[in-house]
């Protein structure tokens, strides 16, 4: 087949992103060797919130840790961990009631800016100043939840070892070598970047062929829509909270989501755009799930 300006298509965007992966990794470097990225400070907060938080007097709080660090007017600031130490004290910790599992919220969307990643990330930070142990997955490419929990510049400081890329496409239990800390005590990330929009095509190839697929505990082949709720099997009892920010599309990251999740949660704004988005959500949700209740090998010998 012969290509308009161009012998070799293939070759030709390979050599573009072997030069680009190089430019990559000389920032990646460069960045290291300046210890540019800086640790945030935790958030802190002041006694009339913190008692609040606790469920006790301002003069408990005070009688219970006279020691606490000031600040530059001499009032009292307390950081999560600290407000953490203190609920042990006063009997106030969030314990998840024994036998339970942890709720799985799968932010999904059709449409782009909306809010919906700035609002998963809030509500995993209010889970964790709640007392609860949160763990926000990141699925979107665009990365956004990751440079904001995380801190990082995804594409530049991260790489596929750091992604979940070899635990959703062949080994779903390395899948806890993915989650990382954050500055905020008690959220944990697993991050995204660019390079899953690799991860999606990788799994939409390989749902054609089963012998590749990884195997679960009982032999039984996992499917590629599955993979996301086989690898937390390992990790989520670790967690009280699970949010998962997806794509603003349905696609093999969104349907892994809302197959592993308990909860979906749809950010709208009061527009008549988001409104069509929402009602077009549930159109293709309804089209996908009736098409996953067919195995991927039966699917695949159809597609032959």
């Amino acid at each position: 087949m012969e290509y308009a300006g161009l012998e070799d298509p293939s070759s030709h965007f390979d050599k573009l992103n072997d030069i680009g992966s190089e430019a990559l990794s000389a920032r990646r470097d460069e960045n290291r060797r300046k210890n540019q990225k800086e640790s945030r400070p935790p958030k802190t907060w002041k006694a009339q919130d913190v008692v609040k938080m606790i469920g006790k007097s301002k003069s408990w709080l005070l009688n219970n840790d006279p020691d606490v660090p000031r600040d530059a007017q001499n009032h009292g600031v307390w950081d999560l961990e600290r407000i953490e130490w203190l609920r042990e004290i006063a009997g106030t910790t969030y314990r998840r009631p024994e036998g339970s599992a942890p709720f799985i919220m799968a932010w999904a969307k059709l449409k782009g800016g909306v809010g919906n990643t700035t609002a998963a990330a809030h509500a995993a930070h209010y889970f964790a100043m709640m007392g609860l142990r949160v763990l926000f997955i990141d699925l979107d490419p665009q990365a956004t939840g990751t440079a904001a929990l995380g801190g990082y510049n995804p594409d530049i400081e991260l790489e596929e070892d750091d992604l979940p890329i070899h635990a959703l496409l062949n080994e779903p239990e390395s899948f806890k070598y993915s989650v990382k800390p954050t500055y905020f005590h008690n959220v944990f990330l697993v991050p995204a970047s660019g390079l899953l929009r690799n991860l999606e095509v990788d799994l939409e190839f390989q749902s054609l062929r089963p012998d590749q697929f990884p195997i679960d505990a009982n032999g039984e082949p996992i499917p590629t829509h599955n993979r996301l709720s086989a690898a937390l099997e390992d990790i989520k009892d670790d967690f009280d909270a699970i949010i998962i920010d997806c794509p603003p599309k349905i696609d093999k990251m969104s349907m892994n989501a809302l197959g592993a999740a308990d909860t979906l949660i749809n950010v709208l704004r009061p527009s008549g755009a988001d409104v069509g988005s929402y009602n077009q959500l549930c159109g293709s949700l309804a089209h996908y799930l009736s098409l996953i209740h067919i195995s991927e090998p039966t699917r695949q010998a159809e597609i032959s």
